[in-house]
């Protein structure tokens, strides 16, 4: 369930992806400042996203690392200095108890400096297929927008839609994995229109009754053999 038409735009775009979401979401937060890690901790509170303390390991590693930061899920990397990044970054994606991985960006001063961030990020997720997302309230460059779109990232600009989105794909079941006469209905062969481009609201209504998609019951002429009107 979701609120916003912004929010369902985002839970598509988290669905829409090859890595899934876990349905027990575990945050880990990176954040440049205590502030911002809050802001992140604080919005999933709101939408029952989990953010649990790391392992005992990764707290005394991120210790190790930024010993200016609070050992916490946020962590603070503010005080960590540019070359212990990609490894705090490290910590959350190999701690058991993090399956997603959120970094609230702050705007960089050149852009070597947002390549190199986008290039870090990209690899961390490779590392072990752990989700990883961008907070960017700012927004970010073309050339970042490309390089994130490239490496599977999906960017969020708004921190509060980016967690309820969270949220609601967690619960939605994949759409390999339902059951039930709907699933059965949507492994039928559909008749798609022929052409390309817009296609009208009868012809729509039709094709979503038929892929077995809950909606209120269509007019008695667009009902099909396969389209139950229970």
């Amino acid at each position: 369930m979701v609120h916003t038409v912004e929010q369902l735009v985002a839970a598509a775009a988290l669905i829409d992806h090859p890595l899934p979401v876990p349905r027990q979401r575990a945050l880990g937060v990176v954040a440049m400042s205590g502030g911002a890690g809050t802001v992140v901790a604080d919005a999933a509170g709101r939408h029952g996203v989990a953010v649990p303390d790391f392992s005992p390991a990764a707290r005394q590693r991120v210790e190790e690392l930024a010993p200016a930061a609070p050992v916490v899920n946020p962590v603070d990397i503010g005080a960590a200095s540019g070359r212990s990044f990609p490894m705090i970054l490290r910590l959350p994606r190999k701690d058991p108890g993090i399956n997603v991985l959120a970094h609230y960006y702050h705007p960089m001063f050149t852009d070597a400096d947002r390549a190199r961030l986008a290039e870090q990020l990209a690899q961390s997720q490779q590392a072990n297929g752990k989700r990883h997302l961008l907070l960017a309230p700012g927004g970010i460059s073309d050339a970042e927008a490309d390089a994130y779109r490239q490496a599977e990232i999906t960017v969020f600009n708004d921190t509060d839609v980016c967690l309820a989105a969270l949220a609601a794909a967690g619960a939605a079941p994949p759409p390999w994995a339902g059951t039930g006469p709907a699933a059965a209905t949507a492994a039928q062969p559909l008749e798609l229109p022929d052409g390309s481009g817009p296609i009208d609201d009868a012809t729509g209504m039709r094709l979503l009754c038929h892929a077995g998609v809950p909606m209120a019951p269509p007019p008695t002429n667009l009902a099909g053999p396969s389209c139950s009107r229970a």
